[in-house]
């Protein structure tokens, strides 16, 4: 039996990390000390893109309180490519921020592998799509040290 997504390949001889279409690392079950499932955040580091994006936020409205400020009818119109990124930029640049707030709040399944070197964490969200997350636990706790939440 095998499972497997773009990101992970579960079978019998162990466990494929996969990046890129290629194996990087792959795991025997004899190596991991336990693997725990969990509801956790997509994105590993998700503080970093959170606070990104509201710094581009604040960003946004300070320059929104500086375009109001802004004279836009005394302008040549020679420079009305200027006047118009004036006016669209600020709206991009607070869409952009609101897209990396939802990205860093983002929550799915995930296994956590611990080994006796260092942790691997990895989203299940497809399994979690096709409904075989619980096919992943049965087959995992067979084989090693499962933990849920």
């Amino acid at each position: 039996m095998t499972l497997q997504t773009p990101y992970i390949k579960i079978d019998e001889h162990g466990i494929d990390l996969i990046k890129n279409y290629q194996v990087y690392r792959h795991i025997e079950y004899s190596e991991i000390t336990e693997i725990e499932l969990k509801k956790g955040h997509l994105i590993m580091n998700w503080w970093i893109p959170l606070s990104l994006g509201i710094l581009i936020i604040i960003g946004t409205l300070f320059l929104g309180i500086l375009a109001v400020k802004f004279d836009f009818y005394n302008i040549d119109t020679r420079s009305m490519r200027s006047l118009l990124m004036l006016e669209i930029s600020p709206w991009l640049l607070l869409i952009g921020g609101l897209i990396l707030i939802y990205q860093a709040f983002r929550k799915s399944v995930v296994m956590i592998i611990s080994t006796s070197l260092r942790k691997h964490q990895i989203a299940l969200k497809e399994f979690e799509k096709e409904n075989k997350v619980k096919e992943v636990i049965e087959f995992l706790s067979k084989r090693t040290n499962m933990k849920t939440n």
